[in-house]
């Protein structure tokens, strides 16, 4: 992604559909794929974190794809962590594969302090 975000809309879309991506490219072992997707989320949490925006991301808590809540559970640890929390445990709680593993991981992370937030840098 070359270009810049220029408004929050635009940073929700870019968001949430290359957490599709990401998810979906991550289960079948498209590493470029997924690679791309999670770069360009990246720069979406940034832009959405600068313009006090991340709460946003809460209606996409319930979203039927698990690369999409997985994503925005983990963003919203920070600003809402009981309903990130409930999602990141249906996650590990559910058949296994990539989202499981992340979910497992992250919940893990979070438990002992260390997990960490790149954009908040």
């Amino acid at each position: 992604m070359k270009k810049a975000i220029k408004s929050v809309e635009e940073a929700l879309e870019l968001y949430v559909n290359n957490a599709r991506i990401h998810g979906e490219a991550s289960e079948t072992g498209n590493y470029r794929k997924a690679n791309k997707a999670h770069d360009i989320i990246r720069k979406c949490e940034k832009y959405l974190y600068d313009n006090n925006s991340m709460i946003l991301l809460e209606k996409y808590l319930n979203d039927p794809a698990n690369g999409v809540r997985n994503w925005v559970s983990y963003d919203l640890l920070p600003v809402i962590p009981e309903k990130a929390i409930k999602v990141k445990e249906d996650i590990a709680n559910g058949p296994f594969g990539a989202a499981k593993a992340t979910a497992s991981t992250t919940l893990e992370l979070w438990k002992k302090g260390e997990l960490t937030f790149p954009y908040m840098n």
